[in-house]
């Protein structure tokens, strides 16, 4: 008897974890990671209520074993298809809510956890302690946050695509990779979720196993973004839209010279063709002065990338024109066919390697 009463105190889980921690995150912040926990428990989709001054995030089936309050436990650490892998998400945004004021309550299957600060005698410390509590069964995890105002809830609904209507997100390119938005500029999504601003023209929601975030999963690394956003491009099989970027140097294409298909060089090709007929192309001045120098009478100054892509489409070798490649060119075929069987330490050197090469001749 004594033992079944026992089982029914509270239990009290103290983290290490003070109120100062991620001082620098608000509501929005937190809402982002309880949606993320629930977008990858259920594979994509989403159960969410969000409205009346209140976020109910739903996962039926899921549970949570109190190991996952340590930092750095966590049930999806291994799986590429996630998009945090830390094991702090859902601990964090317990946190802030918390230390905002936020009322919050988690219904753990047949457990209820209530977030608070208490002292700890040991380090002189508020810390966040998760008090358990026994409930009925419910099969699943819910997430309960209430008192939110309606700029918080408009907060919310702005960070997570899942919450906004076809008509707020716009036209879209639809791709394996994940979706190319148009009609916004400079947002980037992971799993629909919104990581930060950028300097695209357009804005991008990646599939998690496209696109690895830095570990505070608010950052990107400006390379491996453009990298994922030219491959995005290329597989729209959008190549005349493609080509039209290239021309115009946008940042969201700084790398198509990488890997290009040669349906994309020859549109390429067509648009250079269309605006200087029976020309060639060349990166900068001095590069012009060299070919016109060679006897090219018509040469035209674009951006390099746009050079590299029209210059070694199949209808300009056709004609017999095959310029040496630079050294740049030649370690920028290497990476583009090499790049997927490098590790990551690997691509940043090599990357630095590419910038250095800029300036190499051949003897």
């Amino acid at each position: 008897m004594l033992k079944s009463l026992l089982k029914k105190q509270p239990v009290e889980y103290r983290l290490p974890m003070t109120r100062g921690y991620v001082r620098h995150w608000g509501v929005k912040e937190a809402a982002r990671e309880l949606l993320q926990n629930a977008i990858d428990f259920a594979g994509g989709q989403l159960q969410v209520e969000l409205g009346g001054g209140q976020l109910r995030v739903t996962s039926p089936g899921a549970t949570l074993p109190a190991r996952t309050l340590l930092l750095g436990s966590s049930t999806k650490a291994d799986d590429t298809r996630t998009i945090g892998s830390f094991g702090e998400g859902y601990k964090l945004a317990l946190l802030v809510l918390t230390r905002q004021g936020y009322p919050t309550v988690v219904v753990n299957d047949d457990k209820i956890w209530t977030p608070s600060f208490k002292e700890d005698s040991q380090f002189g410390e508020d810390v966040l302690c998760i008090t358990e509590e026994a409930c009925e069964p419910t099969a699943g995890v819910e997430f309960l946050v209430t008192n939110l105002s309606p700029e918080d809830e408009a907060e919310i609904r702005a960070c997570c695509l899942h919450l906004q209507s076809e008509e707020e997100i716009g036209r879209l390119h639809r791709t394996h990779m994940g979706n190319i938005l148009l009609d916004r500029p400079g947002q980037l999504f992971v799993g629909g979720l919104f990581v930060c601003e950028t300097e695209m023209k357009f804005s991008y929601d990646f599939a998690p196993q496209f696109l690895r975030l830095e570990r505070d999963r608010q950052t990107v690394s400006s390379f491996d973004l453009a990298w994922a956003a030219k491959d995005m491009w290329f597989h729209t099989g959008q190549f005349d839209e493609v080509a039209a970027l290239v021309e115009q140097d946008v940042p969201d294409l700084k790398y198509a010279n990488y890997g290009t298909p040669e349906l994309v060089k020859e549109a390429c090709y067509r648009v250079f063709q269309q605006r200087h007929p029976g020309a060639i192309a060349a990166k900068n001045q001095a590069e012009l002065e060299n070919l016109v120098a060679q006897g090219f009478t018509k040469v035209v100054v674009v951006s390099e990338t746009f050079r590299d892509i029209v210059m070694t489409s199949s209808s300009m070798t056709a004609q017999g024109i095959v310029r040496p490649l630079a050294p740049k060119e030649l370690l920028q075929q290497f990476f583009a066919d090499n790049r997927k069987h490098m590790r990551r330490h690997a691509i940043v050197d090599f990357k630095r390697l590419l910038e250095q090469s800029s300036g190499w001749r051949l003897s």
